[in-house]
């Protein structure tokens, strides 16, 4: 539950900051929750149940997710890593320390790229492989989405620095 609510609070300020339609940031008038965002969840996962269980059995549905996700984890872990460095040495330098803010996130970040590594090379056997695709996929949209915001709504970027901290 703990990670939903960061995910349903997460989607709904970025509703609100303009990086995705504001229509996710609307708030249920009784309760205060960002009951579109909670449907958006709810049908997006939906879906992908479906899609599996209609193309494979339970386990290696299971399978295809648990890999989809875990390596999408780990890529959000050694950009944490990175930005961790990059913010201690661009911001906050007289906190600076080269072993909390750069020797530990550096042998994460090999350690977890490590990882990914040996997930593609060699590729697992289908259709666990295509977990693999699915989040190259999932990380091209996000590259396409933010060089449009970058693009067309460069206040929605500044504005997602805040965007965790305040939901």
């Amino acid at each position: 539950a703990g990670f939903a609510n960061e995910v349903r609070h997460g989607i709904g300020a970025l509703g609100r900051s303009g990086a995705i339609p504001h229509a996710f940031a609307k708030t249920h008038e009784r309760y205060g929750t960002p009951h579109v965002a909670i449907a958006a969840i709810v049908a997006g996962g939906t879906a992908a149940a479906l899609v599996a269980g209609w193309r494979w059995d339970l386990l290696t549905a299971i399978g295809v997710a648990a890999v989809a996700l875990t390596v999408s984890m780990m890529a959000i872990y050694i950009a944490v890593c990175v930005a961790t460095f990059v913010f201690y040495r661009r911001e906050r330098r007289e906190e600076f320390s080269v072993l909390l803010h750069g020797i530990v996130p550096l042998i994460a970040v090999v350690g977890f790229a490590a990882v990914i590594y040996y997930q593609y090379e060699p590729l697992p056997p289908y259709p666990v492989r295509l977990a693999n695709w699915i989040v190259l996929g999932f990380l091209g949209i996000g590259l396409v989405v933010m060089a449009w915001l970058a693009r067309n709504r460069p206040r929605a970027i500044d504005d997602a620095g805040v965007v965790f901290v305040e939901a």
